[in-house]
């Protein structure tokens, strides 16, 4: 959980919060202009983290790939091994904001 939810999340789903409320001032305040926003932010924030989540579970390794002797197998442990500390913020992020814009939907 730590590897979704960290302080570059938290900062994403500020500025997206931060987005929708301009928009919905500058686009005649309303409430559903904040929900439209959030959706789509966290959409594309949902999107590019699942992306990156592919990525870093290697589903997108066989690009890459040159024949070697230790094979196919190997390389993707060994780019496996090398990924599994990295971070995915906008999963999170886009997680917490699709949510938030579920438990919106309903006040609307």
């Amino acid at each position: 959980m730590k590897k979704y939810l960290t302080k570059t999340s938290a900062i994403y789903i500020g500025l997206s919060i931060v987005i929708s409320l301009a928009v919905s001032y500058f686009m005649r305040p309303s409430f559903l202009w904040i929900i439209n926003t959030l959706t789509l932010t966290g959409g594309m924030a949902l999107v590019i983290g699942i992306f990156r989540y592919l990525w870093i579970k290697g589903d997108f390794d066989l690009f890459g790939y040159r024949q070697t002797k230790s094979g196919y197998l190997e390389y993707k442990r060994q780019l496996l091994e090398e990924r599994k500390d990295l971070a995915n913020p906008l999963l999170g992020a886009g997680g917490v904001l699709a949510f938030l814009a579920v438990v919106l939907t309903f006040f609307y």
